[in-house]
């Protein structure tokens, strides 16, 4: 046995081990998973995502010895495992949400509780996706002054519209609530707006994800009926230098095309209106 068969199957059997663990779901941080509007950041791959791409790539690197092959089958499953879309149909349902939640305190906002009644009162109903900072904002009201709480409230949601939110209240805790009940109404009005376009947006998106992914399927059978069946011989040429150079040409095209897609498809996110620096104290 070679050298070369050795290395091709403790790859092979690695590509493997990788592939189950990228594919057995992971304990999740709700924390981690929540979209960061308010800045920038390097994002890594998570690593079921990181282990989904090694496995893939030590596969086709065991049955076809190609390294540039490998790598584009590496890249192929970035662009597979795309989180992006997940994370944007949870920021739309976090933006529907919020407009709930002020619907909610515009309609609590016309009884006699005060401004902190009214917001301690909706904390049980509110909806799902932000329930768990609302009940926090709530229990925090029982130690903290409405106007030292409502800055955390305001990073706890992590959205324009929630900033908007903490900062009407910060108003009327200091200038009176006579004209809340009608912010809050534009507040919701504008939510409902933003979550209704980002969800057109997203359907036009999806026919040309959809034909990207049947293109890349069809080619990813054609090789791997070339490499496996009577046929290889055909491939022979791919072996030396000379075609992993011209390999890694065509692959370096495909590669610019998803990475080129993949950030067309990307939502560039809203700045918010209060930071630190400058929430309602």
């Amino acid at each position: 046995m070679s050298v070369t068969s050795l290395g091709l199957g403790f790859a092979f059997g690695l590509g493997l081990i990788l592939l189950v663990l990228g594919i057995w779901p992971g304990p999740t941080s709700v924390a981690a998973s929540r979209l960061r509007w308010s800045r920038p950041e390097i994002r890594l791959p998570p690593p079921s995502r990181t282990a989904l791409m090694a496995g893939a790539g030590l596969m086709v690197l065991a049955i076809t010895g190609w390294p540039v092959l490998a790598l584009s089958a590496a890249a192929a499953t970035w662009w597979f495992t795309n989180g992006d879309i997940k994370a944007h149909a949870a920021a739309i349902e976090r933006t529907d949400a919020i407009a709930a939640w002020a619907e909610m305190l515009s309609d609590a906002a016309g009884t006699a509780r005060g401004i902190e009644g009214v917001l301690r009162s909706t904390a049980s109903t509110a909806p799902l996706p932000i329930r768990r900072e609302v009940v926090a904002f709530s229990d925090r009201l029982s130690y903290t002054p409405l106007e030292q709480a409502l800055p955390q409230l305001a990073d706890d949601l992590d959205d324009p519209n929630g900033d908007l939110i903490a900062a009407a209240f910060g108003l009327a805790a200091t200038s009176g609530a006579r004209d809340l009940r009608s912010v809050l109404d534009d507040v919701a009005h504008a939510a409902r707006d933003e979550a209704r376009m980002r969800r057109r947006v997203e359907v036009s998106r999806e026919r040309p994800r959809s034909e990207m992914r049947q293109v890349i399927v069809a080619i990813v059978v054609v090789i791997g009926l070339l490499c496996l069946g009577p046929s290889r011989g055909y491939l022979t040429p791919y072996s030396s230098l000379g075609g992993q150079l011209v390999m890694s040409v065509a692959a370096a095209f495909w590669i610019g095309g998803l990475a080129s897609m993949a950030r067309l498809t990307r939502v560039r996110p809203l700045r918010r209106i209060l930071t630190r620096s400058d929430a309602p104290a």
